[in-house]
């Protein structure tokens, strides 16, 4: 089956960038970062250097809230998506997702995890599961809400006019028991205790294997929300709010 990309675009200083997403690689393609800005800062000890607006739709090629080791105390905005450095970050397809499994097995990826890796703050994230004809959306989250952080690695790129941007990616493992009713992957979660780890350099491969696991299922929910959470133009609480699925229980 060939699958055909999705295209997105975005600005910088003007100047329209547009880039290619397979659609392959959507696990984990969106996400919520809906808390208030003065409790992010808080839960993760940092300040943002620019206002945090209340996310309910983080997709790829958004700027988006990153901790990364070389900016402690320092909440900056790196786009989501990454791209092989040899292809030009223009011209190449993003990727939002690495596999925590293959992470050491290509050059470019250990280099990254070794030395740029960041933390990706979050309140939830949306999978899709296939219903006949349709893919459903499901809304996973800690149980109580509480904010968490995803695995990630970060680049620096040097744009077409000498333009400096930072990007990301979330790195991913296999599926835990709640999220493997959907999808065989989920992206990886820390611990709170291991994120400054996690940030700090040097760190033991040892370790870097041992966190990049599926968090358990049972601190975690999910539930099925509306679709309309497939256009990223919409951005708002009606986006995580459950809808009654048959057969499906009522979470509240």
């Amino acid at each position: 089956m060939i699958l055909s990309p999705l295209q997105v675009h975005f600005f910088i200083s003007g100047k329209i960038y547009t880039f290619h997403l397979s659609n392959h690689q959507t696990m984990c393609g969106r996400y919520t970062l809906s808390s208030k800005q003065i409790q992010i800062e808080r839960r993760f000890n940092a300040r943002a250097e620019a206002v945090i607006k209340e996310t309910y739709n983080a997709a790829p090629s958004h700027p988006l809230p990153v901790i990364a080791a070389d900016f402690a105390g320092k909440i900056l905005f790196f786009r989501w998506g990454l791209s092989m450095p040899e292809k030009g970050y223009r011209s190449s397809h993003l990727l939002i997702n690495i596999k925590a499994e293959t992470l050491f097995e290509k050059e470019y990826f250990s280099r990254l995890v070794t030395h740029q890796r960041c933390i990706v703050p979050a309140d939830g994230f949306y999978e899709w599961e296939r219903r006949g004809k349709i893919s459903q959306p499901y809304f996973f989250r800690m149980k109580e809400g509480a904010l968490f952080a995803f695995a990630g690695i970060w680049e620096k790129y040097l744009l077409p006019g000498g333009e400096t941007m930072y990007a990301f990616a979330i790195i991913t493992t296999q599926a835990n028991e709640l999220m493997g009713r959907i999808h065989h992957r989920m992206p990886v979660i820390l611990r709170k205790e291991d994120e400054s780890r996690w940030l700090n350099r040097p760190v033991e491969k040892d370790f870097l294997q041992e966190v990049m696991h599926s968090l358990p299922a049972g601190e975690m929910e999910s539930y099925p929300v509306s679709m309309a959470v497939n256009n990223p133009g919409i951005n708002d609480p009606s986006l995580i709010r459950p809808v009654h699925l048959p057969g499906f229980p009522s979470l509240f």
